[in-house]
């Protein structure tokens, strides 16, 4: 293969004469991309498409982002040290921004000391009800129950309310009944004194996958949906994308060239919606951001760690573009799909469209989802962009993420 090379900053312009893989796209011909190698570029270049969003100058929006990267890592550390004690965290975003970590209780010795020394701007407050662990192991317990009862609904927890939150759709047999008779016919967990019960007379989970044009994965030539990650099961790799995209059979690269796919396996409940299929092609560690653009997957954000207020961007091959926003929910199972990141209607950026489904979420060089569509969300009513965390590829489908060396 010969390459030529030019570098700028953090950014590396290549023009490739053969044929190789990168991530989500297999490229043939002389076809001139930029490859983001390095972080700072990287959060430079997602600071660019949120900061008119926010009210931001870029310089200010980068710096928010390198606070968001240590406020989360912070935030991990106080979730594995302080388990019973710690009630989450999240940043408040406007023309400027403020970090909170909330504690059960009293605050623990230590915890201030350990901000300073670190240089993490956060306001730390003791006294909340329940500990995160509480908050989730409820949610869990009562999104369980609704379905195991015949229910459709969207539950997770609010880390500044300190509470747990359901979104019912409403069955036929409970049409025209109040919402005091709707929520007696509910499991009792639904009644529990940390809960807030809303009912919704419209479907409230919208998945994104299509017979559409735009997207890299096709059924029999036909553009569905799109490519996210690379990963890896085994000593096999293969490529990440959603499971409601059914069918699945070729990835497309550019031109008329279309390479094979074979399914593998699926998973659309608890950890996500999301599947993975081997190809002709050699995946690797990076993925695409534009139509012109990659990036190398350096690290991925765990599980646990989707804080409100915090900054994610997607990418989708039937928009063609960018969509960015802040995260509202953290983790939200929404209808069968678990495990959801919603973001807010109030910050986003951009769009995504029907035939983005499976594309990458990431911030940086950091990998965080795969696009799952839509959830409607109890707060206003309205669709919310939602994404499956790719940290939950590995309970789903026994896959992990590919990182580039």
């Amino acid at each position: 293969m010969s390459n030529s090379i030019g570098r700028v900053g953090g950014l590396v312009a290549i023009a490739t004469f053969a044929t190789v893989l990168l991530g989500s796209e297999q490229l043939r011909a002389a076809e001139p991309m930029t490859i983001q190698n390095d972080l700072d570029a990287a959060l430079y270049a997602d600071a660019s498409i949120i900061a008119p969003a926010m009210g931001w100058d870029i310089s200010y929006a980068v710096l928010r982002l390198h606070h968001q990267q240590e406020f989360s890592r912070f935030l991990h550390e106080l979730l594995a040290k302080y388990p019973d004690r710690f009630a989450g965290g999240y940043t408040v975003n406007g023309r400027t921004f403020a970090s909170t970590i909330l504690f059960k209780g009293a605050i623990p010795d230590g915890v201030l000391d350990e901000l300073r020394v670190r240089d993490i701007d956060a306001d730390v407050r003791g006294g909340a009800t329940f500990s995160l662990e509480e908050l989730q192991a409820a949610s869990d317990g009562l999104h369980a129950d609704l379905m195991r009862a015949g229910f459709v609904a969207g539950t997770g927890y609010s880390v500044e309310a300190n509470r747990v939150d359901a979104y019912v759709q409403r069955p036929p047999s409970l049409a025209g009944r109040s919402d005091v008779d709707a929520l007696a016919t509910l499991p009792e967990s639904a009644r529990a004194e940390m809960v807030d019960i809303t009912f919704s007379d419209s479907p409230i989970v919208v998945p994104a996958a299509n017979v559409y044009g735009g997207g890299m994965l096709a059924d029999d030539t036909v553009f569905e949906c799109t490519s996210g990650f690379a990963v890896a099961k085994n000593g096999t790799t293969g490529l990440l994308t959603a499971a409601h995209c059914q069918g699945l059979n070729q990835y497309k690269a550019p031109g008329p060239i279309f390479y094979s796919m074979t399914f593998q396996n699926e998973h659309m409940s608890t950890w996500g919606d999301m599947e993975w299929h081997t190809t002709t092609a050699t995946e690797t560690a990076e993925f695409w951001v534009s139509t012109s653009t990659r990036r190398l997957v350096h690290s991925m954000q765990a599980g646990d760690d989707f804080w409100p207020g915090d900054v994610y961007c997607g990418f989708g091959r039937s928009t063609n573009g960018n969509a960015c926003s802040t995260v509202q929910w953290g983790n939200y199972d929404c209808g069968s799909v678990g495990k959801q990141v919603i973001l807010s209607l109030d910050n986003q950026v951009g769009a995504m469209h029907l035939g983005d489904s499976g594309g990458p979420w990431y911030v940086g060089t950091t990998a965080a989802g795969i696009f799952m569509g839509w959830c409607v969300m109890p707060s206003d009513g309205k669709a919310h962009l939602s994404f499956s965390k790719v940290a939950y590829g590995y309970q789903a489908l026994g896959v992990t993420l590919m990182f580039a060396p």
